[in-house]
């Protein structure tokens, strides 16, 4: 198993009163899965991956990514795992708006200390003709395309993705959606993607609701449909 979340917390203090926004979480995912995590706005989602990607801390309990518990190590060894085993995918892209689409991946390989190759990652997400562009000059489909790209130029061992296909049309979200699952065949990256799409957990291995900070499914989806084929 890649990752084992154990009887996690997450409190967050606003004003004087504290919000606890996931409760008692425990949940696992193998590697090379491709999980959904559902809910609505506020059930605590984007609070999850942001812990699972050591961007927030739990307050209580484990998460064990690769046989590292995140919650047992300091802020440099946090940072240097987030740089070598996570790649992050956004609703909004994040580009470097005065940085080519070459060039925005070459960021994030930079940082890699085993990047694959940059036009082989641009080739695998059908943007090697588009490498000397900006972003301006770009669809919303093919600016997260270079997200994409971003992402995996490091071999992740997690691909954590944010509402991917929110700021999407439909024909596009599909595309996406589609990408997403050849990249997780091709590089055997484990995906972990949080949606408020109920249809998107139709790709998935494993889905994951939650409700109000804690989790109320955790199931095996023994009927996995290739992208093209969900639809809403």
């Amino acid at each position: 198993m890649l990752m084992e979340i154990k009887n996690m917390d997450k409190s967050f203090v606003i004003g004087k009163e504290s919000f606890k926004a996931l409760q008692n979480v425990s949940l696992g995912i193998d590697r090379g899965e491709i999980g959904v995590i559902l809910g609505p706005s506020g059930s605590g989602k984007s609070t999850l991956l942001n812990i699972i990607g050591g961007i927030e801390r739990a307050d209580r309990g484990s998460v064990v990514i690769d046989d590292v518990d995140l919650t047992q190590i300091n802020d440099f060894k946090l940072t240097q795992f987030r740089r070598n085993s996570i790649g992050f995918i956004f609703q909004f892209y994040n580009l470097i708006p005065n940085l080519t689409v070459y060039e925005n991946v070459e960021v994030a390989a930079n940082i890699s200390k085993d990047a694959l190759d940059i036009d082989e990652v641009l080739h695998s997400v059908d943007m090697s003709e588009f490498k000397h562009r900006f972003p301006r000059e770009l669809s919303g489909g093919q600016q997260q395309r270079v997200s994409i790209a971003r992402a995996i130029v490091k071999k992740p061992k997690f691909l954590l993705c944010d509402e991917p296909t929110g700021a999407l049309d439909y024909h596009t979200s599909k595309e996406i959606l589609k990408l997403i699952t050849v990249i997780n065949k091709k590089f055997v990256t484990t995906v972990l993607i949080i949606t408020h799409n109920t249809a998107i957990s139709a790709i998935a291995n494993r889905i994951i609701k939650l409700r109000s900070g804690e989790v109320i499914e955790n199931s095996i989806n023994d009927n996995v449909l290739p992208a093209e084929r969900v639809v809403w």
